[in-house]
């Protein structure tokens, strides 16, 4: 038997960098880059249960294949699928969006005057679907870079860190300590955080191994071009086993991942997909990303 499920993060106001345990974040706008003498540990193994189980339900012990429930379409050039992981002695559900950006738009929306949950975001925007963006502070500030409709807010991350953005339409990500941030009047969205998880289709040396396990969220790029998004939902995953994990699903075919805030800032919403499925975030946030269907 598995255990029960642990108790949901509360709100959190303060993390030393190498934790990023998730949630709002203050301090770190000077971080230093994570030192690349940090070795990530073994490989962790990773099973998908065949069975369905609510979210948050411990699952019957899985099988060492994986799930072959598929994609579903949302819409045109949207799909999800929801996927039951072991992490450990936990099952956990992971909710993921991959999207063809030949069929939408991707806008960096940011109010912080106004934060709101992932699906009153969602609702707000008019979008198909919404994901938390990166970290901020107690003022709900942005501690990295943030662009929306060309109009940018905050500061660049130095040696460290990554950014998805849009530039002349197209999505990309790039690992900030190996090519800096680059004032361009081509990007139009932008939306920076920390760490870089993949790259080249490879987990990418350093990454912080605390070991602190919280609830995650990302962003990747697949070898086809097509941007992933996926939110855990429960507080079991270490940053290195997430990486691990993003590189061990072949199916995903990532070229690139970029950990995006997690913790209680955790969530994503879909239009269309049931609320059972969805994972919304138990704070407010002050910036997502949206995606847009193209008229």
């Amino acid at each position: 038997m598995k255990r029960s499920r642990p108790a949901a993060p509360i709100r959190c106001a303060w993390v030393a960098l190498l934790a990023i345990s998730g949630c709002a974040l203050s301090g770190v706008a000077d971080a230093p880059s994570a030192d690349p003498s940090i070795a990530s540990p073994a490989p962790v193994t990773f099973v998908a249960a065949p069975t369905p189980a609510a979210t948050g339900t411990p699952a019957p012990p899985a099988t060492a294949s994986l799930s072959q429930t598929g994609w579903q379409d949302v819409r045109p050039g949207v799909q999800f699928r929801r996927v039951s992981v072991e992490v450990g002695d936990w099952v956990d559900w992971l909710a993921l969006l991959r999207v063809d950006p030949s069929r939408v738009d991707f806008q960096a929306r940011y109010d912080p005057d106004n934060p709101q949950q992932v699906r009153d975001w969602q609702l707000l925007a008019g979008s198909v679907a919404v994901i938390n963006a990166g970290f901020f502070n107690q003022d709900n500030r942005i501690t990295g870079l943030l662009i929306s409709d060309g109009q940018v807010y905050g500061q660049t991350y130095r040696g460290f860190g990554g950014m998805f953005f849009v530039r002349d339409g197209q999505p990309l990500l790039q690992w900030l300590a190996e090519h800096p941030y680059q004032p361009d009047p081509r990007i139009t969205q932008a939306v920076q955080s920390f760490p870089m998880l993949v790259r080249a289709g490879q987990v990418i040396d350093g990454i912080p191994a605390s070991g602190q396990r919280s609830r995650r969220s990302f962003v990747g790029i697949d070898r086809d071009g097509w941007v992933v998004f996926g939110v855990t939902t429960m507080p079991v995953w270490s940053l290195t086993a997430l990486a691990d994990y993003l590189v061990y699903r072949s199916d995903l075919a990532l070229d690139s991942a970029l950990n995006l805030d997690g913790g209680a800032s955790s969530g994503v919403w879909v239009s269309g997909v049931p609320d059972g499925l969805l994972v919304n975030s138990i704070d407010r946030v002050p910036a997502v990303i949206a995606i847009i269907p193209r008229r």
